[in-house]
């Protein structure tokens, strides 16, 4: 009953991969049981697979184009991965080689800040290679053990969920883990059917080891609710926040908070140091524009126009780092040149949300290319 109530709330949330599970295990079925069905079915099945695809086809081809980035990052290093945070710290990176190498491409105005490659399997291949990639799918295959997983129900629910992961990031949701530990712990041949003896000397350590983790996720969750306060804040503490970094050091978010508080009163160096720490865990678009603004601040032109170009092409449909470089090239350096070929670029840019600011940036820019006669 509690599996049947977890596949109807996978499929309330309407999204396309709980479908594709569906279909998929519609066509196990007749592949069973209805072999002649089975043959007639197959158009019908790619006919609906491609019916998917175009139900929201900007978000297919945004996706399309985060698994082809993230070709690059696999083949950095296929057999061992990229390590911890393998993804986060490189893929915005490649996805600016990208678009600098495909400057004209079709998913320019697709492309967006990304934080996960929408692919649990692709994830695990860029963080730790084909070898840990090969142990986690043969231990599934050997859980499933064959296509006749269709008549157990917590298999099916196991299947929802793998098959969601080809298109999301399912794991990051605790609910999903403890509705996966669920569905192993529940089928027949994973009961445990004995008890386990445990020493008196391991209990007590495991006892240890449950306190000692309870309390550091106490201090955790107790140093969240700090951050938290400090944040709605009206007044900036600075102390309290390097207080709050010992405990709250491996979270990016973090950094990045403090790092746009510093900014914010001037301290742009320190603002630039909590940036680093940012970056050691993952790189993005935001972060890079704060990197470049705090160069800005501190009149190192040079390194704020080439984070400024760097986030140009992380997310080419950005009005802002086009328009900061060519304020740089136009102000500071007085590069006529430069500033032409940067404002034909602007110019060029289609607007993916029309707002005040980037109707502004259009008129300066055309307005400026008028004055230098360069208007096609």
């Amino acid at each position: 009953m509690v599996a049947i109530l977890m596949i109807f709330c996978l499929f309330i949330l309407k999204t396309r991969s709980v479908l594709l599970a569906a279909l998929l295990l519609g066509f196990v079925y007749l592949f069973i049981e209805r072999w002649k069905l089975f043959l007639v079915t197959i158009p019908v099945f790619f006919l609906l697979i491609t019916a998917l695809y175009y139900f929201k086809e900007d978000s297919a081809d945004g996706r399309l184009l985060i698994w082809k980035t993230s070709m690059g990052l696999i083949r950095e290093n296929p057999i061992f991965g990229l390590g911890k945070n393998g993804f986060s710290k490189n893929y915005m990176i490649q996805q600016a080689e990208y678009f600098q190498a495909n400057p004209g491409s079709e998913y320019s105005l697709l492309a967006d800040q990304v934080n996960h490659p929408f692919n649990e399997y692709i994830l695990w291949l860029i963080d730790y290679g084909v070898i840990v990639f090969s142990i986690i799918c043969y231990s599934i295959i050997r859980w499933f053990k064959n296509i006749y997983f269709i008549y157990n129900i917590d298999k099916i629910v196991v299947f929802f969920i793998l098959v969601a992961s080809l298109f999301s990031y399912t794991f990051k949701y605790y609910f999903v883990i403890v509705i996966l530990v669920f569905c192993f712990s529940n089928v027949e041949n994973c009961r445990l059917k004995f008890r386990i003896h445990v020493p008196r000397r391991m209990g007590i350590l495991l006892i240890l080891i449950f306190v000692t983790t309870a309390c550091s996720m106490f201090i955790y969750i107790r140093s969240e609710i700090h951050w938290k306060a400090a944040t709605n804040s009206i007044m900036f503490d600075e102390k309290k926040y390097l207080t709050l970094e010992k405990e709250l050091n491996q979270i990016s978010e973090f950094h990045h908070d403090l790092a746009y508080k510093l900014f914010e009163h001037g301290e742009y160096k320190k603002s630039i140091a909590q940036i680093e720490k940012y970056e050691s865990m993952r790189v993005n678009y935001d972060v890079t524009l704060l990197k470049a603004f705090n160069f800005t601040s501190l009149g190192e032109h040079h390194k704020s126009s080439e984070h400024f170009f760097l986030a140009k092409y992380m997310v080419p449909s950005r009005f802002l780092p086009k328009y900061e470089l060519f304020r740089i090239y136009k102000e500071i350096y007085h590069d006529q040149e430069a500033s032409i070929n940067i404002a034909r670029e602007i110019d060029q840019t289609p607007i993916k949300v029309k707002t005040d600011y980037t109707i502004s940036v259009k008129s300066e820019v055309r307005k400026f290319l008028k004055e230098h006669k360069t208007t096609k």
